[in-house]
């Protein structure tokens, strides 16, 4: 999941001609133990765009998670912002 993010960003951004030098996508994941069989799998992203202008870095990565459905539903922030 976090390997289709983080090229989902380079995809969005190369398009933009937006700079993804040292970019990175860190992934949180727990699975959840809700009984003797059923288990559930949570994830928080987070996402550094260093090169890419804060003015443009939420656009940018609410266009990433639209063409990256693997992440779809789980928490995804900018790194050191939270939504």
């Amino acid at each position: 999941m976090a390997t289709c993010l983080h090229q989902a960003v380079v995809l969005v951004a190369s398009a933009g001609d937006l700079d993804t030098t040292g970019s990175a996508v860190r992934a949180h994941v727990r699975l959840i133990h809700e009984t003797a069989l059923d288990y559930s799998v949570d994830a928080e992203l987070t996402v550094s765009l260093p090169e890419i202008p804060t003015a443009r870095r939420q656009e940018l990565l609410d266009q990433a998670v639209n063409h990256c459905p693997l992440v779809n539903g789980w928490a995804v922030n900018l790194d050191g912002e939270t939504p």
